[in-house]
């Protein structure tokens, strides 16, 4: 057996859990509804031939001589649990439970599959994944990988293993690269203006509140035409209507927001379920006499910068540097990995259960998993930062920032207009 690092991103993980533990923190939940007629043997053998696969689902997390490790369990078949129902009621109270579940213990398998029966006779697939076996790319991709083989689709066994993320990271640790993305972020991290939200309200206990909003067709031409005038990406673009939301916000023109990087670079990546997203700050410092265009061009640059630097450890970035508690007190990402196309209309779908436990104060998701050229806006709020009044009226704003940006990319930045007549 061999026993292995983790990764950058299983620890930036990994430490979520020791902040909230015991919590569903790092609990990736989502369901697969299954309307056509397959067996239960059909939906079992699919499901081993998943964890056969990508030996990301045979990962074990175990202390070794007092460090976290991980080691890659031998394939075993297994008969998963079958959970039947014949009330719609009692079944949504089963699933809020199971989403909140804390499926994280040492030397024990980091998912859990469940398939379900529900009262219409119709069976579906409870996917419960623990953060460092599985991102949210690698649960579209877990869900396309289903619903494909129930279909009969030919898809071709995967060569590689996760651990080989581990040996390219023990590399790159070792070399000139290295020395380099320690020094940018020395420089970056010393004139970083370290603050963050005022605590609203003390009365009530942390939690995560979810408000979803789907944007107009006026609204994603408008996001998508500017993504493509100064060649940003959607969750680039959208930290910086975020930067200068907060900015105004909390009167500091010097902030950082986290952005959720994919980090799947190659083909290898993009074709096997693990661990690969990191999390890493996008520290601005905005001047209010740029134009929108400016201003767009220099967080274009700020953000080439962050990636050309992005190998470097998060957690290392947090160990050397002052002031850094907060550098993710607000999280954006954008998830564009989609449902296979081929798939729609197939008797298949498939619905994400969302964290209640926070580690930080906001948490912004834009999506189209589902191949509909839309675009879905998630933002996930600790009640102890923001009401749900002050989160509808951020969503507006940032609305609001995009339509002043469309109109006119010399506007000067100090003539846009941010949090003006703010409901609080």
């Amino acid at each position: 057996m061999n026993i292995e690092n983790l990764t950058f991103s299983q620890t930036e993980n990994f430490l979520r859990d020791q902040i909230s533990p015991d919590t569903d923190v790092n609990t990736l939940a989502a369901i697969v509804n299954i309307d056509d007629s397959y067996s239960y043997a059909a939906i079992n053998n699919v499901l081993n031939k998943l964890v056969e696969n990508f030996d990301a689902y045979r990962i074990r997390i175990t202390k070794f001589q007092n460090t976290i490790k991980q080691y890659i369990q031998k394939f075993e078949f297994q008969n998963f649990p079958i959970v039947e129902f014949d009330n719609d009621e009692v079944y949504k109270t089963w699933v809020q439970e199971q989403k909140c579940k804390c499926i994280f213990d040492y030397n024990s398998a980091l998912y859990e599959f469940k398939i379900i029966k529900r009262e219409n006779g119709k069976l579906s697939v409870l996917f419960l994944q623990h953060h460092s076996i599985a991102d949210g790319w690698s649960l579209v991709f877990a869900g396309n990988y289903i619903m494909n083989s129930l279909l009969g689709k030919y898809i071709p066994e995967n060569k590689y293993s996760y651990m080989d993320s581990v040996k390219r990271e023990q590399k790159y640790l070792k070399s000139k690269r290295f020395e380099l993305d320690r020094d940018y972020w020395k420089n970056k991290l010393s004139k970083y203006d370290n603050s963050t939200f005022s605590v609203a309200s003390n009365n009530v206990e942390p939690k995560a509140v979810m408000h979803s909003y789907k944007l107009t067709e006026k609204e994603i031409d408008s996001l998508q035409k500017i993504c493509k005038d100064f060649s940003v990406s959607v969750s680039v673009l959208y930290s910086s209507l975020v930067h200068l939301y907060i900015s105004d916000l909390l009167k500091n023109n010097n902030n950082s927001i986290g952005l959720i990087f994919h980090n799947r670079k190659g083909n290898i990546e993009k074709s096997m379920c693990g661990m690969f997203a990191r999390v890493l700050p996008l520290i601005i410092e905005i001047d209010y006499n740029h134009t929108v265009e400016e201003f767009l061009n220099f967080v274009r640059k700020e953000s080439f910068n962050l990636m050309k630097h992005g190998k470097y450890p998060f957690c290392k970035i947090i160990e050397e540097n002052e002031n850094t508690e907060n550098l993710v007190k607000c999280l954006v990402s954008y998830q564009n990995k989609q449902r296979d196309s081929e798939i729609k209309n197939k008797g298949f779908s498939d619905e994400w259960l969302e964290n209640e436990t926070m580690t930080n104060t906001l948490n912004i998701h834009l999506n189209d998993r589902y191949n509909e050229n839309a675009m879905n806006v998630r933002y996930d709020f600790n009640v102890q930062y923001f009401s749900e009044s002050h989160i509808e009226s951020m969503h507006h704003h940032l609305m609001s920032i995009i339509e002043q940006f469309s109109n006119s990319y010399q506007t000067c930045l100090k003539d846009i207009e941010v949090t003006k007549s703010m409901k609080v």
